[in-house]
């Protein structure tokens, strides 16, 4: 269950969009929250680009990994062999694209997202909205 958020103006190509597809990709995110003193940022992009990881990126004391979904399990598995602790490691649909919105209906976004999450039916929501 994948919710699509459309520009406030309601314009969007028909002709450009085949589907969420162009919305989403789907990846295998790996987020490992340890101190970068636990562990130089060189050495965890070596680790993870030699386990098969597509890409890297490094955010303050975060380590956000990607890696192709059918990928996602050898390179989790690589990388905790050698120790490696993640506090979030899942498939998951990263916007290819965002969608801004206006402040006003910004603030009602959590709102909207924890409506949606609490819902039993529901498993994960992402959404492509960035706030002006």
């Amino acid at each position: 269950f994948v919710f699509f958020f459309q520009a406030e103006d309601g314009i969007r190509d028909a002709q450009e969009s085949r589907g969420l597809g162009d919305v989403y990709k789907r990846q295998g995110i790996n987020a490992e929250y340890m101190g970068k003193e636990d562990k130089l940022e060189d050495t965890v992009m070596e680790d993870s680009i030699n386990a098969g990881a597509e890409d890297f990126i490094s955010e303050k004391d975060i380590f956000i990994i990607f890696t192709d979904p059918s990928d996602f399990e050898n390179v989790y598995k690589s990388l905790e062999n050698k120790g490696y602790v993640f506090s979030s490691a899942q498939v998951e649909s990263i916007p290819s694209n965002y969608v801004e919105i206006s402040e006003e209906n910004g603030e009602k976004l959590p709102k909207l997202l924890n409506i949606i999450d609490d819902d039993d039916d529901v498993q994960n929501v992402w959404h492509n909205l960035k706030i002006n």
